[in-house]
Order: C-alpha cells, then structure tokens, then sequence
C-alpha cells in the first residue's frame, strides 16, 4: 500500500494517507529537541509525533477521483480541508470536528490545486453527463461563508486546470487557453486567442 506524507504550513501536524485517499490519520508534530547528533545525521526523523484521530472518506467514487487532503491556516488556527463524501468540501479542526461543510451537488474531483500562498484552490471536477468544469474557491470565502460554493469558470467545459502564470495574484490558466485572475474577489477571463 503506498503511503503520503502532508506536513501543515506550521509544521505542528501531518497527515498520512493512503494513494486512494480512502483514509488519513492525523498527527500532532513537535521538532525534536532530543537526539540531535542522530537528527543530523539522517538516523532518525526530526519529528517525535502522536496521533490524534483517522478521517475516512466513503468508497463512493470513481477510477481517477482524487480526494481533496490540505491543510490551511485561518486567525492563527490550523484546519484540514477534506471531502469525506462525494460532492462535498469540509472545514475541520485539529480536534478533528467539523467546522463548516459544503454542498457541490454530484460532482467529481478528479485534481486540485492549491496556491503556494495557500489563499486559492481550483479543483478539476466532472459530473454524469459527463461534463468536465472548473471550480475556483477563495479559501477566506470556503472558510467563513457557509453559503459559499466557489466560482464555475466561465467557458471551462472540456477543459481542464493547465498551470499556474502568477500564484501570488492568483493568476492560472486552463487548457482551452483561457487565462483567469482574481481582482477583488473576482474573477476575470482573458484569452489572447479569441477574436475581438
């Protein structure tokens, strides 16, 4: 069984979780102060941990769905956002309670990507028509609006995620070409391929 490791931004938790996201178990961290020689050297991890509590997604999915597993930090606290159940992002704390959820309809992750200023999340999803669709989520939003169900990209049928052009202004690019950013909360499209 593969295993991955996900440390959080303040390296104070991690999570181990099977290749099929089917389970996690979460870890409090704390940076030894003990052993350094062994440490060092590569002997012995930098980590003594404890677990806390094992989340389990259910068995509800399709090949190629990919369970959504981040940690993000909001006034000080560190949360994990998880979806335990198909169709839904949830807000948990490290106590392993669930703090806010929410309801995308039946949809599938098959991918998502986090910004490296952990403030923008973008997942790839279909549903059974089946239609392909991006989503963009503004995790201040995710994290304090239970109404808040992100943005559908306009145009983003077919297409896919492609990559990041500017991660700290949030501007990322799909397949079909099309090149969104985020000024004041909202999103803009621009695609130097479309005729004027």
């Amino acid at each position: 069984m593969k295993l991955e490791l996900k440390i959080s931004p303040s390296q104070k938790y991690c999570a181990v979780k099977t290749e099929g996201y089917l389970w996690a178990d979460f870890y409090w961290l704390e940076i030894r102060t003990d052993f350094l020689e062994e440490v060092s050297k590569g002997l012995i991890s930098p980590y003594k941990a404890q677990c806390l509590f094992t989340k389990r997604r259910n068995t509800y999915y399709t090949y190629g769905t990919k369970y959504l597993l981040e940690f993000a930090e909001e006034n000080d606290e560190t949360y994990f956002i998880f979806n335990s159940h198909h169709g839904y992002i949830e807000i948990f704390n490290m106590k392993g309670e669930k703090i806010l959820d929410h309801d995308l309809g039946d949809v599938f992750f098959y991918n998502y990507f986090l910004s490296e200023t952990k403030k923008d999340l973008i997942l790839n999803v279909w549903n059974w028509h089946p239609i392909e669709a991006v989503i963009y989520f503004d995790l201040k939003k995710l994290f304090n609006d239970s109404n808040y169900n992100g943005v559908e990209l306009p145009d983003s049928y077919e297409s896919k995620f492609e990559k990041w052009i500017d991660q700290s202004n949030c501007v990322f690019q799909l397949t079909n070409g099309n090149q969104y950013s985020k000024s004041e909360c909202i999103l803009k499209v621009t695609n130097d391929n479309q005729d004027q």
